[in-house]
């Protein structure tokens, strides 16, 4: 059985834990301090490199998981990239989780409307590489997907 590592700003559902422990056959959720929790939710929008800033986050990966483990990323496009490519390159297997959204308009008598939206977890699903030009160049010859 595998641990599941937690690189997400939220905490996950009972329907994400369900589903991790049924699915993923998950034993063992671990989620981050408070300082990687802290460095994940607040990705400097001004830095042109996000490498070094996310070492301490790559330091708890590494500590914390086994090759084999799944990771759950989810964040900041840039800084989730890195972390992708980063778990791979550890042997981990990242996933995401993918919602359903159901929004909600409540029209109000001055004319503002409040909107609010549901998320409700469906599956999650592993982030997968891109295909390599190769691949492309033998798919275009012939035409498989």
């Amino acid at each position: 059985m595998s641990s599941l590592l937690i690189l997400f700003n939220h905490t996950l559902t009972k329907d994400q834990e369900l589903d991790a422990k049924n699915t993923l056959k998950i034993h063992n959720i671990i989620y981050p301090s408070q300082e990687i929790k802290s460095l994940w939710a607040n990705i400097p929008e001004g830095r042109e490199s996000l490498n070094c800033y996310l070492e301490d986050v790559k330091e708890w990966i590494l500590n914390k998981s086994k090759k084999g483990d799944y990771i759950l990323i989810q964040g900041d496009f840039g800084a989730t990239y890195i972390m992708v490519e980063y778990a791979f390159n550890l042997g981990l297997i990242p996933i995401y989780s993918t919602t359903k959204r159901v929004a909600n308009e409540e029209k109000l008598e001055g004319g503002e409307i409040i909107i609010s939206k549901v998320f409700k977890h469906v599956i999650y699903r592993k982030y997968e590489r891109g295909v390599n030009i190769f691949f492309t160049l033998l798919k275009n010859i012939f035409s498989f997907c």
